[in-house]
């Protein structure tokens, strides 16, 4: 059996609800969290709902191939040949007083995605000068868009800026980041990764995720009267517009007694990379300008055979 895998690199390019489904603090209906971090977090079960249907839109749900590498939903006699994990943050945009926004990280992010790379891939991302931070913020570039004599205003906080080069592969993490994102960066907006990057503490990343989400206050509507309700308000959890998450995908052979009629993990991982839309819906609120992806299937290595 062999095994293709791909990073999923998700943009958000409207706000995007990855419901919680249950509440136990002030907001209704929170987004998906790690329970351990706290981090926001894309359920891999809902992702490849949404990519299972964004496919299935756009080259017809009856089709053959299509059944044959996600299962066929009426008669469950396969198992899917394609299959998602949970995605998770790797940059989290905040308002900025210079440069209008930046795009924050952090050394747990940071780490992790190499150590998630190393687990699926089996190579090495190695980060260089990602040192302490201090409460400071590091600015990855000296031509940095977000900082005014050495200081960094995201929000209400103040920060110092800290210059160094931080590096992932041997590039600064900029340009790395960019050839990672691939068809992701295609406009002025996105192409400000490379000059409004900013690395903070762990704890204060983890803070600006959780302050500093979207919150909507919203009307429920009695279907009866057209009015709303009289306990109608309740508010809603977003992810932000040009948030940055990532997955990974990974296709095997189809799942066939005969070797020579199986579609194999290449040609499964290409049906998703062809024919799943570059801008794609997930989440709730797909009817009221929610929820819209772009996404970028990037290739680490070739296949691996077992």
């Amino acid at each position: 059996m062999s095994q293709e895998k791909r990073i999923l690199f998700l943009y958000c390019e409207e706000p995007v609800h990855a419901g919680k489904g249950t509440s136990t603090g002030t907001i209704d209906l929170p987004i998906q969290r790690e329970s351990h971090t706290n981090l926001p977090k894309f359920e891999g079960s809902g992702l490849r709902g949404a990519i299972r249907e964004a496919i299935g839109d756009n080259i017809g749900h009856d089709d053959n191939d299509f059944n044959r590498i996600f299962g066929n939903r009426h008669n469950g006699e396969k198992h899917s040949a394609v299959d998602f994990t949970d995605a998770s943050i790797l940059f989290f945009p905040v308002r900025s007083a210079k440069g209008i926004i930046a795009w924050l990280t952090c050394p747990f992010v940071l780490n992790r995605f190499a150590r998630d790379v190393n687990k699926m891939f089996g190579q090495t991302l190695e980060i260089k000068n990602l040192s302490s931070i201090d409460g400071g913020i590091i600015i990855t570039q000296k031509c940095s868009n977000i900082e005014l004599d050495k200081k960094v205003v995201l929000e209400e906080f103040l920060f110092t800026a800290i210059e160094k080069d931080v590096q992932i592969d041997g590039k600064g993490i900029g340009t790395w980041i960019l050839e990672m994102l691939g068809n992701i960066t295609d406009n002025e907006i996105t192409n400000m990764l490379k000059t409004n990057i900013g690395i903070v503490e762990d704890e204060v990343f983890r803070d600006f995720t959780e302050l500093f989400t979207p919150k909507i206050t919203r009307n429920s509507i009695d279907p009866n009267t057209g009015i709303a309700n009289e306990t109608g308000l309740f508010n809603e959890e977003f992810l932000p517009p040009e948030t940055i998450l990532y997955a990974f995908a990974t296709a095997d052979d189809e799942f066939k007694e005969k070797e020579d009629e199986r579609l194999t993990a290449k040609n499964n991982i290409k049906f998703i990379d062809d024919d799943l839309p570059t801008l794609f819906k997930a989440g709730g609120d797909k009817g009221i300008g929610k929820g819209l992806l772009r996404r970028s299937l990037y290739p680490i290595n070739t296949a691996k055979t077992e």
